[in-house]
């Protein structure tokens, strides 16, 4: 049975699909969003992340920079190697949240397809107990590994148009994310898009990418407002992403109306 790296896993989010759902966040992925919330979910091995506020200058850690070797606590490594049932185990403690809210399972990461022979012992292992998935992707993968998983729902994520700005943000151009997501539509799986709305970033290109959706057929569209999550973890793995401007109120209405 194929094992998978896992960094956290999150119950009770209303915000990764529909009903009540626990998310899974898997360890490595193959972009590097400039503005990404999970930065620690980017290599395929944890960083091992320190606590300032923690940390008691013990001096221990010059030893061994690990977390076992810290007393107290300021050294974090989260992700840890599962099995499918390991992962089960766990995910079926939240099956009356599920049954009761149509919600279900949402695997996420980093990058969840980069581990897909996992997910799809997961996803059977959660068919069988009725329990509804959906799979929160980027696209940059083989197209022949979406065909060996099989969620009820693909959460796919969009961060540009042009090859040129898609590079300059994420680290790829884009261009297989787009194919990808053309076959899906061509094969009628079930595909709901979401936008990082990005000002300095993405945003220029909005009605490009509004575009192109409505030329796929793509019904299913959910704007993502930025936020900056994920600066409070630059110090804890010694990285520096940059800060962009939080679009206002009326700016975000401006963008619904471009996908409208």
């Amino acid at each position: 049975m194929y094992t998978a790296n896992i960094y956290n896993i999150q119950s009770f989010s209303i915000s990764d699909g529909p009903g009540i759902r626990t998310v899974v966040f898997f360890q490595g992925c193959n972009l590097n969003c400039s503005w990404c919330h999970n930065p620690e979910s980017i290599p395929n091995t944890a960083p091992v992340g320190k606590i300032e506020e923690r940390c008691i200058q013990c001096g221990n850690c010059s030893k061994q920079y690990s977390p076992e070797n810290c007393y107290a606590g300021a050294l974090v490594q989260s992700s840890r190697v599962m099995t499918p049932l390991e992962l089960w185990e766990i995910l079926v403690k939240d099956h009356i949240y599920f049954a009761k809210s149509g919600g279900g399972v949402t695997f996420s990461g980093g990058e969840c397809m980069l581990q897909y022979q996992f997910l799809a012992d997961i996803i059977t292992i959660c068919r069988e107990h009725g329990v509804h998935t959906a799979i929160d992707t980027a696209g940059h993968v083989p197209y022949d590994w979406f065909k060996q998983v099989k969620p009820d729902l693909f959460l796919y994520d969009i961060k540009a148009s042009s090859p040129n700005l898609h590079k300059k943000l994420t680290g790829v151009n884009g261009e297989l994310i787009w194919d990808n997501l053309r076959k899906l539509k061509r094969d009628n799986r079930p595909v709901h898009v979401r936008i990082p709305c990005v000002k300095d970033g993405n945003w220029i290109e909005l009605s490009d990418i509004a575009d192109r959706l409505k030329r796929l057929d793509v019904n299913e569209v959910e704007l993502l407002e930025y936020h900056s999550f994920g600066l409070g973890k630059d110090k804890w793995y010694g990285q520096h992403r940059r800060r962009y401007t939080h679009a206002t109120k009326e700016e975000m209405e401006y963008a619904r109306t471009l996908f409208a």
